[in-house]
């Protein structure tokens, strides 16, 4: 519990009193009293203020969370901004929390991917002084520092699949206009592993998800950015992106509050066709596909970890199942596969029959040298009691 002794009258929720009284101050059996919790941080409020504060922000970030960034600021106290802690809350902060926990954990992974010798350096520190001078907030070491301000820059979404939290860009990006172009549908807004399009190249994307090299959606170079979650930019759209935001936002400070002009999409740069040196989507393709399309022109080029990896051991298989999730047969070679030995890989024979189409046989491996997997989580499929 904090020192801070909170000494203010009202609740800041409601405006109310945190002690009422009928006006007769000499009466103690005339003071009615609310309900009231000192947070850890030392400030009050009404119970029953908190609570339905807690239950809001639970339900916009589990149940909404998905076609909007998560924001964790309606589980903080309004006066400092510290997380609501109190024994009596803990049962409506579970799933939040259990959120934060993961955002947090996805941050430390951005953070060590866009400033490793930073991220290092502090991490190393481990509580001694940094340039002789520890780097210090309010009793905050210089890894929360940085934490914090991680915070205040990536936006990070729920997965509308898995209900996974996933980076999906910075929070500058995604605020600064609501892009009507580019706010996809909840059954579009997936995280890496549960993209169809890193299943097609990668083996495992669940783990390599930041060794993917994705493609721009309105042109065809690798891109070098994330925004809105799923949109996928190189160097130049990305900057072409901002300047037309800019200049919508710039006429829209000039149009009356109840008139919405809707913002031109992207003009997208064609695909030069054979000339292009990077992979197509559909090998009989010759052209990519550009523009705002979230499922036609966002492709996967290549995973760097598979194609650093190698495939040391083959085994050559036959096919033999066609109720699996991806690549059931293995027509498409590893695509959609997860490879469980490191020194062994395999590949599939071509078979001189067609594939029977209503066999539906599985196989098991029951012993400790299993080659390729394909996973189902039933922690994703089951509901929590």
């Amino acid at each position: 519990m904090s020192t801070f002794q909170d000494e203010s009258t009202d609740c800041a929720i409601c405006l109310e009193p945190l002690i009422q009284t009928d006006g007769n101050d000499e009466s103690e059996n005339n003071i009615i009293l609310k309900k009231v919790l000192t947070l850890q941080c030392g400030h009050k409020w009404h119970y029953d203020c908190l609570v339905q504060q807690l239950q809001t922000a639970q339900s916009m970030t589990t149940s909404h969370g998905h076609n909007q960034r998560l924001i964790f600021t309606g589980c903080q106290c309004a006066k400092c901004g510290r997380i609501c802690e109190h024994e009596e809350l803990e049962h409506l902060k579970r799933a939040t929390d259990r959120l934060r926990v993961k955002v947090d954990a996805l941050l430390e992974e951005q953070l060590q991917s866009d400033a490793p010798d930073l991220w290092k350096t502090i991490c190393q520190e481990r509580g001694e002084d940094l340039g002789q001078e520890r780097i210090e907030d309010h009793g905050k070491s210089a890894k929360e520092k940085l934490l914090d301000e991680a915070r205040r820059k990536y936006a990070f979404y729920l997965c509308s699949h898995c209900k996974e939290p996933y980076f999906g860009g910075t929070i500058e990006c995604a605020d600064e206009f609501a892009l009507e172009s580019t706010s996809a549908p909840p059954e579009q807004r997936l995280c890496t592993a549960c993209a169809p399009q890193s299943q097609v190249v990668c083996r495992n994307p669940q783990e390599h998800g930041r060794f993917l090299i994705w493609k721009c959606r309105y042109c065809c170079q690798p891109s070098t950015h994330v925004c809105y979650g799923n949109v996928h930019f190189c160097d130049s759209c990305h900057q072409r992106n901002s300047e037309r935001v800019q200049e919508m936002q710039h006429h829209q400070q000039h149009l009356q509050r109840n008139r919405q002009v809707r913002p031109p999409p992207l003009e997208p740069i064609p695909c030069s066709g054979e000339s292009c040196c990077f992979p197509k989507r559909n090998r009989a393709s010759i052209y990519h596909d550009n523009g705002p399309s979230p499922t036609d022109c966002e492709q996967v080029y290549s995973c760097a970890f598979c194609k650093s990896s190698g495939e040391r051991g083959i085994l050559h298989m036959e096919p033999g199942s066609n109720n699996l999730l991806v690549n059931p047969s293995g027509e498409l070679g590893l695509d959609g596969w997860k490879q469980l030995n490191r020194r062994m890989s395999w590949e599939v024979e071509e078979s001189e029959l067609p594939l029977n189409t209503t066999t539906t046989t599985n196989f098991v491996s029951s012993f400790m040298d299993c080659v390729m997997v394909q996973e189902v989580k039933l922690s994703q499929l089951l509901q929590p009691p």
